[in-house]
């Protein structure tokens, strides 16, 4: 990722306009006195101490060099948020978690004017997306397990960090028309995009996942916020998300096969033994009981109608 410095600003000298309450995206890097510089001369970037471009190199599983890009964020109120960033600590509702990345960055750029229909648009899929594509360093959702590196180094460059992410793959029009559908409360606008959440259980029973519920409001009459609802009701059923779940589930285990065979053998003697445990006779024992008082309901039931 190439990044101009002239676009962002340091931090010992920012420009704040408070009165603007547009979301925004926000870079935050670090850049010191060691980092490359680059000039662009004939769209070609040649090293120059004076220069104006920087490169970071993305995630690196070997973890030998340093990063420049260190996060991906947005918000409301800039300033506050980019304070309680370089002064992390437990506030708030977190009180347990540590809120904030600390002082490790030096430079700042907001971005902002993203076509947007609301401040959640902006919070939960644009910033989606730039984390995916770019995997800053401090950002949660951009961390890899033990066994992601593992793929990702036996397998000699095939397997990149981004493969291994947790896909997202819902795009623009299909979350525009998702709002629009939790404006209207109609559910109708998005039924071709999104697969049914009634479910038919082992007895044949018509169930709702109760996380799946297509409802717009809390019990007490107040509505539910789009990027609440769009998480429990579109993200979970959406046809395009599903999909790349899928192929990203086959693709995992596949190449866990391949170039992590330790984690492999794992989830094998993992599945053996559940096989083997009390677990799965229990399992059984409630599916019997269950079955016996669907069979017993219903006889009650033809019992009344007589």
């Amino acid at each position: 990722m190439i990044l101009n410095l002239d676009k962002f600003q340091k931090i010992t000298n920012l420009n704040f306009n408070l009165t603007d309450e547009r979301p925004i995206i926000y870079f935050l890097i670090l850049v010191n006195k060691d980092t490359p510089k680059y000039k662009r001369i004939n769209n070609q970037y040649v090293e120059d101490k004076n220069g104006n471009f920087v490169i970071d190199e993305g995630l690196d599983p070997y973890e030998m060099r340093k990063r420049i890009l260190i996060y991906i964020g947005e918000t409301i109120n800039s300033l506050a948020r980019i304070h309680e960033h370089y002064y992390a600590g437990k506030k708030g509702k977190s009180r347990n978690k540590s809120k904030g990345i600390g002082p490790k960055f030096n430079y700042i750029r907001i971005i902002k004017g993203f076509k947007r229909f609301n401040y959640d648009s902006v919070r939960i899929h644009e910033e989606t997306k730039l984390v995916r594509k770019y995997l800053p360093q401090e950002n949660q959702s951009a961390k890899i397990s033990e066994k992601a590196r593992m793929i990702i180094l036996n397998s000699n460059g095939k397997i990149t960090p981004q493969d291994i992410s947790y896909p997202y793959n819902i795009h623009g029009r299909d979350y525009y028309k998702a709002f629009k559908a939790w404006e209207a409360e109609d559910l109708s606008l998005i039924e071709n995009d999104l697969i049914a959440a009634e479910r038919t259980n082992k007895v044949g029973i018509n169930t709702y996942k109760t996380h799946n519920n297509s409802f717009y409001r809390k019990r007490n009459g107040e509505k539910i916020p789009f990027h609440q609802w769009f998480k429990s009701v579109v993200i979970c059923r959406h046809k395009k998300q599903l999909e790349a779940m899928q192929l990203w589930r086959k693709n995992m285990a596949e190449w866990t096969k391949l170039y992590a065979p330790e984690y492999y053998d794992q989830k094998i003697t993992r599945d053996r033994n559940y096989d083997r445990s009390k677990n799965l006779k229990r399992k059984r024992e409630y599916d019997r009981a269950y079955r016996q008082m669907v069979r017993n309901n219903k006889q009650m039931k033809g019992a009344i109608c007589t």
